[in-house]
């Protein structure tokens, strides 16, 4: 650290101002600081840490100081103006230093030595309280009291809950005789845009009669049907959604004509389906629904009247629904 005169000396001050020895009043200050890290209050306990001669103080009596410290790239510099209103001019000390509290420190000690010659030269006492011994325990620091952190779950928007709907519907069978029925169903659908995960259970029974050569039997179909549709494409009120599942049940055929007969032959009934689903919404939650479906049939029985074959199930199977649904939440 070096220092740098840019006015009257030291020597200059003791000589314009009375030598204070140890009997006299001790210099009254007036004291203006303008630095980042010192203010008035904290310089005054860095020189009164260094001589006691030295007191705050305002009136023409005490001694005007200035102390401006600024920083300019790797070093600092520290600058104090000395001024008494009883003569002109200033007295001028600059420091510089590699920080901001060493040009401080420096500071004090001119102030100290200014105003107290006989001041020990030292390192000022420390303003903080003194080390223990060493062979002094510490003192434990407090065990900060347990926290309690509480998460909150974001509700599900509109379109990540789960909607449950039921609906009823006739089905017509495009096949010779035309089986005509009806049926029920439940789905839950999540729908989010074209991701829909629609899963739907249903139950339908069809049924019709045969005539051939005035012999007549009756059929039906008790069939349990399950559904997926892995997409939508919606358009306003109107979505179609292409769906694929499985139709499981039994075949029933009993004779009617000429003779009714209690016996009736069951046989059973399976067919992967694809399906195309119309959906019309309005009043609501109320939709209209329109299904297109094909039903390829895996076990295929023939029918016959006393050798004459009267009905045979064909390969596929093409079946239109028309019905209601209904949204329940």
């Amino acid at each position: 650290m070096k220092a740098i005169a840019t006015g009257p000396l030291l020597a200059g001050i003791l000589l314009s101002w009375p030598a204070h020895g140890a009997e006299s009043a001790p210099t009254r200050l007036s004291l203006n600081v303008h630095a980042a890290c010192t203010d008035e209050a904290d310089f005054w306990r860095r020189v009164n840490a260094r001589t006691l001669r030295v007191v705050a103080g305002e009136g023409e009596e005490a001694l005007s100081v200035a102390l401006e410290i600024e920083s300019s790239g790797a070093r600092t510099r520290g600058t104090i103006r000395i001024h008494s209103s009883a003569e002109p001019g200033e007295s001028v000390r600059q420091v510089e230093g590699a920080s901001c509290e060493d040009v401080a420190d420096a500071l004090s000690l001119v102030v100290a030595l200014t105003f107290d010659p006989d001041t020990l030269a030292a390192s000022p006492a420390p303003l903080t309280e003194a080390r223990p011994a060493e062979h002094a325990k510490p003192t434990p620091a407090p065990t900060p009291p347990p926290t309690t952190t509480t998460t909150w779950a974001p509700e599900p928007s509109a379109a990540d809950q789960w909607r449950i709907l039921a609906g009823a519907r006739g089905t017509l069978a495009a096949i010779d005789e035309l089986p005509l029925g009806a049926g029920i169903f439940v789905e839950g659908a999540r729908e989010a845009g074209l991701d829909t995960r629609a899963f739907r259970l249903g139950f339908t029974m069809l049924e019709t009669t045969v005539t051939r050569d005035e012999r007549s039997a009756h059929f039906r179909w008790f069939l349990g049907t399950a559904e997926v549709c892995p997409l939508r494409v919606q358009s306003g009120p109107m979505s179609v959604l292409p769906c694929a599942g499985v139709a499981a049940g039994a075949l029933s055929s009993s004779l009617v004509h000429p003779a009714p007969s209690d016996h009736a032959f069951l046989r059973p009934w399976l067919s992967p389906r694809a399906v195309v689903r119309g959906r019309l919404a309005f009043a609501g939650r109320v939709g209209l629904e329109l299904d297109a479906a094909l039903d390829a049939a895996i076990i295929r029985d023939s029918y016959a009247f006393k050798g004459l074959r009267a009905y045979r199930i064909p390969i596929i199977v093409p079946t239109a629904s028309l019905g209601l649904v209904v949204e329940l939440r």
